[in-house]
């Protein structure tokens, strides 16, 4: 997929949270795990990111790759930990590795798990410098319901996955997109153009 197709979706996917903590001065150890809240989970300190924080150090969430900076003042409570242990890979993010590693997967079909049946997923790591999406192109919430036209396709499983990099950059021309997926949300959903066929 071209960068220039989700160029619409950069600015809230990578933006670097601002996130305070209660230590008394900046502590940029090699890891911290927040211990309650939103932002719960394990967080390794980020040196290789061209984001820079306001104050604070960068860190990386070890399972879904969330960034945030971390420093005083503030109301986020943290430990200090001895080790980072990033978290292990599901099945699909396994396989997606798989496929980035080995160049293939050009192409992408729906499975049969479909309507009701379908799952929701979403999400972001970073792997070999870059940030990857991985999507199943099923939305987290009610859908297919209550539109003045109705679509009469049903949602189905259709994983997806994109590579972008860590500090994207607006492109310099644009290009129209095609029939397909022209963006991945963070709901789980998939975001086409408005194109209904080849001619408009």
């Amino acid at each position: 997929m071209m960068v220039s197709k989700v160029l619409f979706l950069l600015n809230f996917l990578f933006s670097s949270i601002q996130l305070q903590t209660t230590e008394l001065n900046c502590n940029c150890i090699d890891c911290k795990s927040i211990t309650s809240g939103a932002y719960a989970g394990t967080y390794t300190l980020n040196t290789v990111s061209d984001l820079v924080c306001e104050s604070g150090c960068l860190y990386t969430n070890t399972a879904d790759g969330t960034q945030v900076c971390l420093c005083d003042p503030g109301t986020e409570n943290y430990t200090l930990e001895d080790t980072c242990t990033a978290a292990v890979d599901d099945e699909i993010v396994t396989r997606v590795k798989g496929y980035i590693d080995a160049g293939t997967c050009g192409t992408i079909s729906a499975n049969s798990n479909c309507g009701s049946s379908a799952t929701s997923y979403y999400k972001e790591i970073t792997y070999n410098d870059k940030r990857v999406i991985i999507s199943s192109q099923v939305p987290d919430h009610d859908a297919e319901q209550d539109a003045i036209s109705p679509n009469p396709n049903t949602r189905c499983e259709r994983y997806q996955f994109i590579q972008l990099p860590l500090t994207p950059t607006k492109g310099s021309s644009a290009a129209a997109t095609g029939l397909g997926t022209v963006g991945l949300a963070v709901t789980g959903g998939a975001f086409f153009n408005h194109l209904s066929n080849p001619d408009g």
